[in-house]
């Protein structure tokens, strides 16, 4: 938060992580980000791995983690590929993730962190902006 004095707080990438509120991908999951077609870091908010974790969780589904989050990466980087802006909005259908079939998703491009001017990829849902 700003004001006209200057800084007064800041809600770091590195204290969302370490609080749950964001996840990185990393290890096999940051080379399955890769083989979708990203090229920066991946996090995902809690309300998008929540998501996951209730595809993962729900046995009448033939979904699992892995599939749907193939799905979103997926389609996140071929909507990416089209747009020419810092922020993109996608579409994913997911069976076993609640009553919503179609999930709209929305990537945004930033510093990975106040601290590291390298950007990264955060998805997350359109509440999460």
């Amino acid at each position: 938060m700003f004001t006209q004095e200057g800084l007064i707080y800041v809600y770091t990438r590195k204290q969302a992580v370490g609080e749950g509120v964001q996840i990185l991908l990393d290890n096999e999951l940051a080379l399955m980000a890769r083989q979708a077609g990203w090229v920066l870091p991946i996090y995902l908010t809690n309300s998008v791995y929540a998501i996951l974790e209730t595809v993962r969780d729900n046995k009448r589904t033939a979904s699992d983690f892995n599939g749907v989050l193939w799905d979103i990466l997926y389609m996140g980087a071929l909507h990416a590929k089209r747009n020419t802006g810092d922020t993109i909005q996608f579409y994913v259908h997911i069976k076993g993730a609640g009553r919503k079939r179609n999930w709209l998703f929305v990537a945004k491009v930033a510093a990975i962190d106040i601290d590291n001017p390298n950007p990264c990829v955060t998805i997350m849902l359109p509440e999460d902006l």
